[in-house]
């Protein structure tokens, strides 16, 4: 006969089968869900039956605050706002911190005037019973659990032996909660950077540019986001408005020895400061700018950090692929302006050539150049963002021409309606504006726009680029870089700048004298000549044309109307002078 091993049962009452059947129920808890949450709570309702209690929570240790920390669920509550909030430091003692350190469980039926328990805890919890003990898993204390209240009658010596019978079991529990949690938290944070990683992919694809990836990430963080270049000068701001350049120029330095990720704080006015997450942008071995992300209120998680530094990735692809485009921009059209700004062009090839260059074939047109007020031109290797920001500042003036590279600075070819649009008051100063935010060189406070003579045909282009460039240099050398410089303000510094070319004397004498000029008007431009040989003297100039004194003061009036000034004063005179000396080397 064959001997068998008897079966073993469980006892059916008594105090073993009450303890057997409280580790049934908190091992099937935990053996039905990875969800942290519904694991405490189906572990809570077993603990709550075994001892019957009314509720029950965890805390847990928090190592790095040195405090214990109630999880949610607890004691029936499910706010985080709530359960959260209620942390208790090991050091300020209390039962929790005392069974915590100690490992001995604790029980008492009169909480509200046990010197141990927290008012804290009674209040907010309305306990009245409690039963705490400790969590340990080998020889590491985990936290605590609590039982409370216990409807009709008192918790038993024998409630808290069972309960700390199964306190390993809870530690488990506690253990294994946190363990989901973490892997729930990996998920979630792995789905998210997915996720911003392909909304960042499918913005630049769309090729929008840089300033709708910083608001797509923006939107995806839920923080503000800023973007610099490689000058530490703004490219794009989403959440809020981009500090000043003083708060700028303030993180400069720290900026400039970010190659990956760090933590800056930003001073701010009037004694404030901004905590950023700074993330490089990377070209190979050249950091081409930076992403700031403000951190209101709390660090970012390790999983913003890496969408942060994914989008760094796609913000660098951008910065390539505008840099990309700027330079091939900058031959195609290179060789095209060259071609139409040439003397002996034809008209049809201008006018092809305006075609292919998307600037307008209808005119008149005039030339503007911009450059820098300073010599050496604008940054190495920032003029794709001059050019954006410069492009920008255009716009917001109802000025859409095509902007174009050219030599030192850039060169526009505007409609005359466009061109007069300039001269209305703040022009130069918000491109001003929008250029010191982009690529000026450091220390550099000024730029220059001249603008050429009007010209009705495209093959005559090239006159107006060099008047545009006279008045370019004059913007320059003469302090008025903070006006726009239109060839005909110049006066006779067009003549001083023009390189003795007769078609320059031909137009400052046209410009100069005007409607005088016309043939009607000879016995005028007569009585001006006159008057400048007698030094404005009227009854001298009278005798010398035989004419009454009335008559001559009476031209002289006709005089400063058509010319819009009196000739006698300032700068104009000498003008005049000159203009009216180059009408006599003119003449047949």
């Amino acid at each position: 006969m064959t001997a068998t091993r008897p079966r073993s049962r469980l006892p059916a009452t008594g105090p073993q089968a009450h303890a057997l059947a409280a580790v049934f129920d908190v091992g099937q808890a935990l053996a039905t869900t990875r969800d942290h949450e519904l694991l405490l709570t189906n572990v809570i309702d077993a603990v709550r039956r075994t001892v019957g209690a009314t509720a029950g929570g965890f805390m847990l240790y928090d190592p790095v605050s040195d405090e214990l920390v109630l999880q949610k669920p607890a004691f029936g509550v499910h706010a985080r706002e709530i359960v959260g909030a209620y942390r208790v430091a090991v050091a300020a003692g209390g039962n929790a911190a005392r069974v915590f350190l100690s490992r001995e469980p604790y029980l008492t039926n009169d909480a509200r005037r046990d010197p141990r328990m927290l008012q804290r805890f009674i209040e907010l919890f309305d306990a009245r019973c409690v039963i705490t003990v400790p969590l340990v898993l080998g020889d590491r204390a985990v936290g605590v659990f609590h039982a409370i209240n216990k409807p009709g009658g008192l918790f038993t010596a024998d409630d808290l032996a069972l309960l700390t019978l199964i306190a390993p079991l809870l530690a488990s529990s506690l253990q294994s909660a946190q363990m989901f949690k973490a892997l729930e938290t990996e998920r979630r944070q792995l789905a998210r950077a997915m996720a911003v990683h392909a909304e960042l992919m499918r913005a630049a694809a769309d090729g929008q540019g840089i300033a709708v990836l910083a608001a797509t990430l923006q939107r995806l963080l839920g923080r503000t986001v800023w973007v610099l270049d490689a000058a530490h000068r703004p490219l794009a701001a989403a959440g809020a408005a981009m500090p000043g350049a003083r708060a700028l120029g303030a993180l400069g330095g720290e900026l400039a020895e970010v190659t990956g990720t760090a933590q800056l704080v930003m001073p701010l006015p009037r004694r404030r400061s901004q905590r950023l997450t700074a993330v490089a942008i990377r070209l190979k071995d050249e950091t081409a700018g930076h992403i700031l992300v403000g951190e209101a209120g709390e660090s970012l998680d390790t999983v913003e950090v890496a969408a942060v530094e994914q989008a760094a990735l796609v913000f660098a692809l951008e910065i390539l692929k505008e840099r990309s485009a700027f330079e091939a921009d900058r031959r195609v059209s290179g060789e095209a302006l060259r071609e139409l700004l040439t003397e002996g062009t034809t008209p049809a090839v201008a006018r092809r050539l305006l075609r292919s260059m998307g600037a307008s074939a209808d005119g008149p047109w005039r030339v503007a150049r911009l450059g820098t007020a300073a010599a050496g031109g604008f940054a190495p290797g920032g003029e794709a963002g001059i050019h954006r920001a410069l492009l920008e500042g255009l716009r917001a003036r109802q000025i859409n021409a095509p902007l174009w590279p050219w030599r030192d600075g850039f060169i526009a070819l505007l409609v005359s309606a466009d061109a007069e649009r300039l001269r209305a008051p703040g022009t130069l100063t918000r491109l001003q504006r929008g250029l010191a935010q982009s690529g000026l060189r450091d220390g550099e406070a000024l730029f220059a726009l001249g603008v050429g003579r009007e010209e009705a045909n495209p093959e005559t282009l090239v006159w107006s680029l060099r008047t545009a460039e006279q008045a370019l240099l004059a913007a320059a050398r003469l302090g008025a870089a903070e006006r726009v410089i239109f060839v005909e303000d110049l006066g006779v510094y067009r003549l001083l700048l023009g390189g003795n070319r007769q078609e320059d004397y031909q137009d400052f004498m046209t410009q100069t004298l005007g409607r005088l000029l016309a043939p009607a008007q000879a016995r005028l431009l007569a009585t001006l000549e006159a008057l400048l040989a007698s030094d404005f003297n009227q009854r001298a100039a009278a005798r010398a044309l035989g004419l009454h004194e009335n008559t001559v003061k009476y031209r002289l009036g006709r005089i400063i109307d058509l010319l819009g000034v009196d000739p006698a004063r300032g700068e104009r005179r000498l003008e005049i002078e000159l203009a009216l000396k180059i009408r006599h080397l003119r003449a047949p």
